[in-house]
């Protein structure tokens, strides 16, 4: 399965406010891993490979702009400021992913069975 593109929002903290919270858009690339192979002849067998997030981006919309799809990027360095770390958003994106390949497998499974119904 090739790379996917994965966007989300998450709420993070509102440093000027101590009871507010900002949501922020979580843009990245997700490749899949592998289950590894652990059975078999030992020169079939292979460890598992975790999934690979890469060009992991937030963005959070301009202060004072009334246009909420304009977003700028928030940089890494920041991200402390409202409570957001690289592991916790690698976490959820790969989440994400794994959500949506999962409605793929589902999407694919049902038409094959809907066109085995129909052949029948």
């Amino acid at each position: 399965m090739k790379p996917s593109k994965i966007e989300f929002e998450v709420g993070g903290e509102d440093p000027n406010d101590p009871d507010g919270e900002i949501m922020f858009n979580v843009r990245c690339t997700v490749a899949p891993g592998s289950p590894g192979r652990l059975s078999g002849p030992p020169e079939d067998c292979y460890p598992a490979e975790p999934c690979e997030v890469d060009d992991l981006k937030v963005f959070k919309a301009r202060d004072g702009d009334p246009d909420p799809n304009y977003k700028v990027e928030v940089p890494e360095k920041d991200w402390v400021k409202h409570g957001l770390d690289r592991e916790m958003l690698e976490e959820l994106a790969v989440e994400k992913a794994n959500d949506y390949w999962q409605g793929l497998k589902e999407d694919y499974d049902e038409g094959r069975e809907e066109a085995r119904r129909e052949r029948d």
